[in-house]
């Protein structure tokens, strides 16, 4: 679709997203189970780049935790 005047456009792409968040939110509670509320609020809260990363993780995922890595603690500065 075009970017350019498309007045369905965004919609289209909040469609697409909210599918994509269901999709992987289904796979990662068949596999895990009933998610924690902190990964159900990341997923709420996700772009696309986070959504795909995350389902590319997930195939040879053994836990959520390998799934969403934590990111590094910033050290204070010294």
């Amino acid at each position: 679709m075009r970017n350019r005047k498309n007045p369905y456009l965004k919609l289209y792409q909040q469609g697409q997203r909210e599918g994509e968040t269901d999709l992987l939110q289904q796979l990662l509670e068949y596999q895990f189970g009933p998610l924690p509320r902190r990964v159900q609020q990341r997923l709420a809260e996700a772009d696309e780049a986070a959504l795909r990363a995350w389902g590319l993780r997930l195939p040879t995922a053994n836990t959520l935790e390998e799934v969403f890595p934590k990111p590094p603690r910033r050290q204070p500065p010294t």
